[in-house]
C-alpha cells in the first residue's frame, strides 16, 4: 500500500479516535503536542489534516496529516508511523516489523529493572555510588532478550539494543551496566544511558545510537529553578536530596560539552524560570563549560536569569 493510498484511506477521525481525542463542535481538540490549556488544534475532516494555531506547537505552524499525526504522538520514525497508519486500516504486518523505538526501549527497560533486583553487583556498585534503587535504574545484565519473540529481538537489533552474530546468536550492547532512561516531553522512554559498574579508572560509558530525550525527563512547564548537572549520575545523585528537589528541578546534561540543542529548547520554554545553577565537575573542563554553558543560556534567554 502505497503513502497515499494511505492518506486517502485513513482519516483523521479514526486517529483521533484511536488516541482518545474528540474534537469539540467547532472541530478544535486541545494539541497533544504541547501544554495546551484552551483547545488550539483544529480538525479538518476534509483533507484529513490537523493545524495548530499556537505558537509553542512543536508542529511549527504546519498542517499535519494522519502519518505525521501518529509519528507526532509516538515520537515515530516515518517508517513506524506508516506501519502503525497500516495497522490502523487493518491491513497485516509481517512479524518482521520493528516496535516502535518508544515501545521497544519500554519493554527493554522492564527487564533491565527486574535484573538489578536480582544483581548483587549492581546493586553493590550503586550502594557504592550512594545511588537508592528506588530511583528508575536498570541494570543490563545481558539476558533481557532471551526466551523474548523473534518480533521483539528483530525490535532490539532494529534499536540497537542486539548485533547479530550468527543464526538466533547475539551480542549485546553496554552489557554490565546499569541503565537510565532518557524521555521525551511526553514523558517517553526514547533512548538509554549505560555505565559500567567495573572498577575502572575511566569508567566506560555509553549512549544508545540515535540519542534523543532528556534526564529525568523533561522540565516542568512551572519550573521556577533549574539545576543543570554535568551528568547523568550527578542528576540522579541530587535527585534523592528532598530539600533540593522541592525547590529546584533537577536536569542532566551529558558531558562539558553535553547542553544539547533539545536542552535548550526545553529550557526556553519555561516561562517562570528565575535561576539557573550549573553544578559541574570543579577540573578546568568543569570551569570552562560553566562559563560557555553560561554564555549559551544567557543568549537563549536574553539575559533573563
Amino acid at each position: 500500500m502505497e503513502i497515499q493510498d494511505i492518506k486517502k484511506r485513513l482519516t483523521i477521525q479514526q486517529v483521533l479516535t484511536h488516541y482518545h481525542l474528540k474534537p469539540n463542535k467547532n472541530h478544535h481538540i486541545r494539541c497533544p503536542f504541547h501544554d495546551d490549556r484552551n483547545p488550539s488544534m483544529k480538525i479538518y475532516p476534509d483533507s484529513n489534516t490537523a493545524f495548530c494555531f499556537s505558537s509553542n506547537c512543536s508542529a511549527n505552524g504546519k498542517p499535519i496529516d494522519t502519518i505525521d499525526f501518529i509519528m507526532k504522538m509516538e515520537n515515530l520514525t516515518k517508517h513506524e508511523a506508516i506501519m502503525k497508519a497500516k495497522q490502523l486500516l487493518g491491513v497485516e504486518i509481517k512479524n518482521t516489523q520493528e516496535l516502535s523505538r518508544v515501545a521497544v526501549l519500554t519493554k527493554a527497560f522492564t527487564y533491565f529493572k527486574k535484573a538489578l533486583a536480582n544483581s548483587k553487583n549492581a546493586r553493590d556498585y550503586l550502594m557504592k555510588r550512594h545511588l537508592s534503587t528506588n530511583l528508575e535504574i536498570g541494570y543490563n545484565s545481558g539476558s533481557f532478550h532471551q526466551g523474548c519473540t523473534p518480533h521483539f529481538i528483530n525490535s532490539c537489533v532494529q534499536h540497537g539494543l542486539l548485533k547479530p552474530i550468527r543464526e538466533n546468536q547475539y551480542t549485546v550492547f553496554a552489557k554490565g551496566c546499569i541503565v537510565f532512561p532518557l524521555k521525551n516531553n511526553q514523558n517517553q522512554i526514547t533512548s538509554l544511558y549505560f555505565r559500567s559498574i567495573n572498577d575502572q579508572t575511566k569508567a566506560q560509558h555509553f549512549y544508545l545510537k540515535n540519542r534523543s530525550g532528556l534526564y529525568p525527563h523533561y522540565p516542568p512547564k512551572q519550573t521556577k529553578k533549574l539545576i543543570l548537572t554535568e551528568s547523568i549520575i550527578d542528576a540522579a545523585t541530587l535527585l534523592q536530596n528532598k530539600s533540593i528537589t522541592s525547590e529546584y528541578t533537577v536536569l542532566a546534561t551529558y558531558g562539558t560539552n553535553g547542553l544539547l540543542l533539545e536542552h535548550l529548547k526545553a529550557i526556553e520554554n519555561l516561562p517562570e524560570l528565575t535561576e539557573i545553577i550549573l553544578w559541574m565537575d570543579g577540573d578546568e573542563a568543569g570551569e570552562k563549560a560553566i562559563t560557555k554553558n553560561k554564555e549559551t543560556l544567557s543568549r537563549l534567554l536574553h539575559n533573563k536569569i
